[in-house]
This record gives C-alpha cells, structure tokens and sequence, in this order.
C-alpha cells in the first residue's frame, strides 16, 4: 500500500538545524586543510556560512513538491518515490533509482 505525501520540513526542524549549524565546533585543522586529507574545513565553512544565510529550504520544497510524491513500505521498509508522467503517452515507463549519498533530487533534470 502507499500513500500520496510531500517534501516538507516543519519550522521547528528548519530552526533547530540552524541553531545546530549556527553552534559547530570546529575543531584544529591538522595537517593541510586540502581535498587529499578530507573535506577541507574552509570549505565546509563556506558551507555552513552558506546554509545559514542564504539556502532557502521553502524554495527548494516548491520545487520538488512539482510531482507527485508518494511512500510505501516493501517487507517492512520505507520507500519514497515519485511519479512523473511522460510528456508522451506512447513513451516507455522507466524507473530511476540511486544510491548514497545521492537522492532522488540528482535526477530533477532528467525528470524535467
């Protein structure tokens, strides 16, 4: 069985991973602060910076919220999925999945 749902984040969640981010700890950078060690703390810095500031979660659930979304459960697990129909109503179904760390969201452009 599944049941139609949608990407939403309740304002508490939003405010609490801001206050999170807003509260990291960064710990000393050893060695060289490169790609070659890790994430580079600078650039996670800018990250968090970014996600503070300026990324918008409610444009992003606009966004996504285009088609439909819906969950199921498969032997106990919960699965998220999307239906977007084809412009073309002789077009081939075909499903897209991914793994991690990637989500449905890489595929935006493929599903137009």
């Amino acid at each position: 069985m599944h049941k139609q749902t949608s990407a939403t984040l309740s304002e508490a969640s939003l405010n609490e991973l801001n206050s999170r981010l807003k509260q990291t700890r960064w710990p000393p950078v050893i060695g060289r602060d490169d790609w070659r060690y890790g994430v580079p703390q600078s650039w996670l810095k800018e990250m968090v910076e970014y996600w503070v500031e300026e990324w918008d979660w409610n444009k992003q659930a606009v966004e996504m919220n285009r088609w439909k979304h819906y969950e199921a459960s498969v032997d106990g697990i919960k699965l998220h999925y999307l239906h977007a129909p084809a412009k073309h109503p002789d077009a081939p179904p075909i499903i897209l999945t991914h793994g991690w760390p990637w989500t449905f969201w890489d595929f935006k452009d493929v599903i137009g």
